[in-house]
């Protein structure tokens, strides 16, 4: 049980500092690493530790934890963070495949016509829209 306590904290922690060094959950992680300092947790990982594979290791606990209240300390004081550290991440991915997307319109052809042997269209391919951002192909078929 002590194991997995430990194991769990740890990747707490270790998520916790990552999403810090990203500019995000800054707040929970600090709230975080204070209440396990403060909780006696610590102490009883140090007090029983114990060697791989169920490893209890209170000490390396401390210094996360540590670590963590120090990058949240950073970011307190006016430290550097991202441009905008509240945006999510679907939100970002969102905005670059909006920029990919618009990149990829521009580079398409305008329209595109296909003959027959009898001199007929055979499918025309057209841009709808007005700007070349919003713009779609659709596809005409003669007739």
């Amino acid at each position: 049980m002590l194991f997995w306590l430990c194991k769990e904290t740890v990747n707490k922690l270790e998520l916790l500092l990552r999403s810090v060094h990203e500019g995000r959950g800054v707040e929970e992680a600090s709230s975080f690493a204070r209440w396990l300092n403060f909780s006696g947790l610590i102490k009883i990982f140090e007090a029983y530790p114990q060697p791989a594979p169920l490893l209890v290791d209170g000490a390396a606990v401390r210094r996360l934890s540590s670590e963590v209240e120090a990058a949240c300390g950073v970011i307190f004081k006016g430290g550097k963070m991202p441009y905008n550290p509240s945006t999510s991440r679907i939100d970002d991915a969102n905005a670059k495949l909006d920029i990919l997307l618009s990149a990829l319109a521009k580079n398409l052809t305008p329209s595109t016509v296909h003959t027959t042997a009898a001199g007929q269209p055979a499918l025309t391919v057209m841009m709808e829209g007005t700007s070349s951002a919003t713009s779609r192909p659709s596809l005409h078929l003669p007739g």
